[in-house]
């Protein structure tokens, strides 16, 4: 049985969407990316089912003007 992780570090999310790692926090800062979650000084996540949801509104959109 293989765990699905919870949370994705940047380098997994850059992974995810196949970009780079400043890419990711551009997106982050720019509103596009849902926002990170900082579980200590030198540890930031993104949960992985907020950004499932965020591609999920994102194919409703583009759904829409269709």
């Amino acid at each position: 049985m293989q765990i699905k992780p919870l949370f994705l570090r940047r380098k997994e999310v850059a992974t995810y969407f196949n970009i780079s790692e400043s890419t990711v926090f551009r997106w982050w800062k720019s509103g596009h990316l849902p926002s990170p979650i900082e579980l200590g000084p030198n540890r930031t996540v993104w949960d992985k089912a907020e950004i499932d949801k965020w591609i999920e509104k994102k194919k409703e959109k583009r759904d829409m003007r269709v």
